[in-house]
């Protein structure tokens, strides 16, 4: 059996799209804990950080970030040298 793989500019610009608003949906959510943190000083910061947690499973991005939480502040890292690698990833599809 082979496989052949193929060079699709299109597909990888999707990918790139696609990974991009989910980053962007995530820091959304940390933004949006974050400021609720703020403004309600007796809320729960576990509380807080497995909601983004939870965003970060449910978008798939678990290889790609780490959330980090520290007394009312969370804080979404981006692995950037394996946002690279899957970007020239991207243009080799099946």
């Amino acid at each position: 059996m082979r496989y052949v793989l193929r060079r699709n500019p299109l597909r990888a610009k999707e990918m790139a799209a696609s990974r991009a608003s989910k980053l962007a949906a995530l820091q959304r959510t940390a933004e949006a804990q974050n400021r609720y943190l703020a403004e309600h000083p007796r809320a729960d910061d576990y509380a807080a950080w497995k909601k983004v947690s939870e965003k970060e499973s449910c978008l798939g991005l678990s290889s790609i970030v780490t959330v980090t939480g520290r007394r009312s502040t969370h804080h979404v890292e981006v692995d950037t040298e394996y946002m690279a690698y899957l970007a020239g990833m991207d243009d080799a599809t099946r």
